[in-house]
């Protein structure tokens, strides 16, 4: 998260500390040896009748030390709880507050901000600020390559291993929910770890190796389980939705940027979802290296609990990203089909920071459950307007009041409402 300076604020409580010190110097004018702090309090009372009435003591040096001591200590924890000591905790839920996120966090060059848009919904707003909206579909000259390591990528993890995740994630798409069993596994990570030797071996002088020569390295494979998986394969590398087979050839070098998955279509779409991830986590990994953090905006997260292994991918990175310097935020509208995932039911109940706006009667009883919500609090969620909704941070909930005046050039670049852009 964008850290924040305070120099400004030191000489005010430099001026806090003389009352401290005369505080300090009537209370080491009433003492006596023999005192306790019961009998000095009840002299105090007397002594603040005439607080110039003092003299120096041989215990005033004391009393001042302590002070200080005392005030600088309820100093250094009123300033610790001003700070967030957690900068890499993932921020999570849908919230319409995304694109004013994006107002501010362009506004910082040492940050990143990177969209998937899966309905073609920040198109407007990202152009606004001088982004980049970078369309991916099986048409586009733009491509990305699921199979590219990028610097820092795996820095302190495996990964061989990584890839294999991903790798298995997207194949589930191609077989089918519970297809992909151990002997599959065993394979994808066999492959994986083939089609890379020679390039790390050549410590990345090596061509980067594509999505096509893992298939081939599966080809080469005895097992009867390798043909089940290069059939699976062939469609997203051979055939006609073979968009990330290709080399990588998108510039990421902007620092709002979105990447538009709306012309994927159905049966590609939830693969593009998991690759344009791996680009993204390849990218926090490379901003962490040069001190940058990056702002990853997730949007119908709930596309991504459709299939096992894409919903592990998720929460594998949701919980990854942070270490990376890296804060994700995830927005659906779609509550009740994330709810059906034990997955994104745990990504919910751990997440920091929730808004929730108008849900359904259905969808607010399970969200009570999960997220200990009142039935007062409930009320601020039941039939309530655009922009008002209960905001939870860490354990406390929050009626909150978001709206935009609909006569703003910010109202209109946010709108999806059809006939208000």
């Amino acid at each position: 998260m964008k850290q924040q300076t305070h120099n400004s604020g030191v000489f005010p409580w430099i001026l806090l500390a003389v009352p401290v010190l005369w505080l300090s110097a009537i209370l080491a004018y009433g003492y006596e040896d023999g005192m306790t702090v019961f009998d000095l309090m009840g002299r105090f009372s007397t002594l603040l009748e005439r607080p110039f009435a003092i003299r120096w003591t041989p215990h005033t040096p004391k009393f001042m030390l302590g002070g200080l001591v005392i005030y600088a200590f309820a100093l250094i924890l009123y300033r610790s709880t001003r700070q967030n000591r957690r900068p890499g905790e993932e921020h999570g839920s849908a919230h319409w507050g995304d694109p004013r996120q994006l107002d501010r966090k362009y506004r910082d060059k040492k940050e990143e901000n990177i969209i998937i848009d899966a309905e073609r919904e920040y198109g407007p707003i990202t152009r606004s600020l001088g982004g980049t909206v970078v369309e991916i579909s099986p048409s586009s000259p733009h491509h990305i390559n699921p199979m590219e390591v990028a610097d820092g990528y795996g820095d302190g993890e495996n990964p061989i291993a990584m890839k294999s995740e991903l790798i298995t994630s997207i194949l589930e798409q191609q077989m089918g929910v519970g297809r992909v069993n151990g002997s599959h596994k065993s394979i994808i990570d066999r492959c994986t770890a083939n089609v890379y030797q020679n390039y790390f071996h050549s410590r990345g002088k090596a061509p980067m190796p594509l999505l096509t020569d893992w298939r081939n390295e599966v080809l080469k494979q005895v097992d009867p389980e390798a043909r089940e998986i290069a059939l699976a394969a062939e469609l997203i590398t051979e055939g006609s939705l073979n968009v990330f087979a290709h080399p990588g050839n998108v510039d990421m070098n902007s620092r709002i940027i979105t990447l538009d998955l709306y012309e994927m279509g159905e049966q590609l779409r939830p693969t593009a979802l998991v690759v344009t991830l791996e680009a993204i986590q390849n990218r926090v990994m490379e901003n962490r290296k040069r001190g940058k953090y990056t702002w990853v905006f997730l949007d119908e997260v709930y596309l991504y609990f459709k299939y096992h292994y894409s919903g592990e991918f998720l929460y594998r990175a949701w919980k990854r990203f942070r270490k990376y310097a890296g804060i994700m935020t995830a927005a659906t509208q779609n509550v009740e089909e994330c709810l059906k995932s034990e997955t994104a039911r745990l990504m919910l109940a751990n997440s920091e920071f929730l808004l929730l706006f108008n849900q359904a009667a259905t969808d607010r009883a399970e969200l009570g459950k999960l997220l200990h919500i009142s039935d007062t609090q409930m009320g601020y969620i039941t039939n309530a307007e655009p922009g008002h909704g209960l905001l939870k941070m860490g354990g406390s909930l929050v009626p909150f009041n978001n709206s935009i005046p609909k006569d703003t050039e910010l109202y209109r670049l946010m709108s999806t409402t059809p006939g208000e852009n």
